[in-house]
């Protein structure tokens, strides 16, 4: 099965899992975003292994696009830093999302990351993605 992959506007065929990549290609901070969750997961696992430094992970994500928040106990809390969660040694999130643009036919894709880590170090990554699209009464 083909599948298409969006670089620099024009579209073009790989096999398995649809790919955006809108940022830049020699970048080794660079994520393939994939419409495949599986995919999507090998992707960031790549970049943010198990115990890489969730600073480290934030900033990768936040310079792919995303939008990232600490959550605790399902709570998120904008004034809490990464310092004072080590020295508390629970457990906590980083729940990232990203919205790209819709494309032309109106269609947008977002995903959503939620990564877990104790102590700084990353434990586990979970990746889901949501297709939705914007009728209007012009397209």
């Amino acid at each position: 099965m083909a599948a298409l992959v969006t670089l620099s506007c024009l579209p073009i065929l790989v096999s398995q899992a649809v790919v955006y990549y809108k940022s830049v290609p020699n970048d080794k901070d660079t994520i393939m975003m994939y419409e495949d969750d599986v995919f999507m997961k090998r992707e960031l696992v790549k970049h943010m292994p198990a115990g890489t430094d969730i600073r480290r992970a934030k900033h990768i994500l936040e310079k792919n696009g995303f939008g990232c928040s600490i959550l605790v106990n399902a709570k998120f809390d904008k004034n809490l830093t990464f310092t004072q969660l080590a020295r508390t040694g629970k457990q906590a999130e980083l729940s990232c999302v990203k919205y790209p643009p819709r494309n032309w036919r109106g269609f947008r894709t977002a995903w959503g990351v939620e990564i877990s880590f104790r102590k700084n170090k990353i434990t586990n990554a979970d990746v889901s993605h949501s297709t939705s699209r914007w009728y209007n009464c012009c397209l």
